[in-house]
């Protein structure tokens, strides 16, 4: 029943934080209009969709807190015991946890990896909240690896690596972008000079409306990556940061050129 509970909170959270995204979004870029320029009805039916939309966003945020924090007072009872640094889907059955404890920093490893093949085959069948789960549950096996020798630390840093980099991966279709790049931040710790940490962080970052980062990482991946701008999905991902700039750009000087003439005709009247 544990289980089941810390499963239900840890998907709250989930969606607590996609859904406090996508309100940051909203409140923190000007209207995008498609509708006919020049129309001032159409530009304020798209502005009013935008608070239709950020109304209903804070309405999810606001029940989504209320059933956590139901949930968290029956959890009470039964508080969690492990210290677990990756979001945790454990039992909290100790026993559990004693038998990874028991095993070797080999074994541990060879568990990282089938947990990171689940997580792929998931992940290719578009399960990515499933997936997701895989890779940290590899990661929390990582915590267990403190007795590591050299040669294993060298293999074990590559599975973390990976289980860092699709995690990622699957947060970017889950729209936790703050997620993915805290993942990519991770593996970048490792491996400075990971083309996909810098590619998987410039998305999330273009999507998450911080284009300047998006664009000092999306520089640092075409560095990294052999072919550079050939790269058709650097190329494709060069095109939409571009495509936002422009939209962002456009749209602010709308905005501005609303805010003026609004001002204009004040003082006419």
């Amino acid at each position: 029943m544990k289980g089941e509970m810390e499963k239900e909170r840890d998907k709250l959270q989930s969606v607590i934080a996609g859904l406090e995204e996508r309100l940051t979004r909203i409140v923190a870029t000007p209207a995008l209009s498609t509708a006919s320029k020049g129309s001032w009805e159409s530009y304020t039916q798209f502005e009013r969709l935008d608070v239709d939309t950020r109304d209903e966003l804070e309405a999810q945020i606001k029940l989504a807190r209320s059933n956590l924090a139901k949930l968290k007072e029956k959890m009470q009872s039964n508080p969690k015991s492990c210290s677990h640094s990756h979001p945790c889907l454990c039992s909290q059955n100790r026993s559990a946890e004693i038998a990874v404890m028991s095993m070797t920093t080999l074994q541990r490893i060879e568990d990282m990896k089938k947990f990171k093949l689940d997580g792929n085959a998931l992940f290719n069948s578009n399960k990515c909240h499933e997936a997701l789960q895989k890779y940290q549950k590899a990661l929390i096996y990582y915590e267990y690896c403190f007795d590591a020798v050299d040669s294993e630390k060298r293999e074990l840093e590559q599975v973390r690596l990976r289980c860092l980099l699709n995690a990622a991966a699957c947060t970017l279709r889950l729209e936790s972008y703050k997620q993915c790049v805290e993942f990519c931040n991770e593996a970048l710790e490792i491996d400075d000079k990971n083309p996909k940490a810098f590619f998987r962080r410039a998305k999330a970052n273009r999507l998450f409306n911080r284009h300047d980062l998006a664009k000092r990482d999306l520089k640092r991946a075409v560095e990294l990556t052999e072919g550079g701008k050939k790269c058709t999905d650097i190329q494709r991902e060069m095109m939409l940061l571009q495509q936002c700039e422009e939209q962002h750009k456009q749209a602010t000087m709308e905005f501005a050129q609303r805010a003026i003439g609004g001002s204009s005709n004040e003082d006419n009247n």
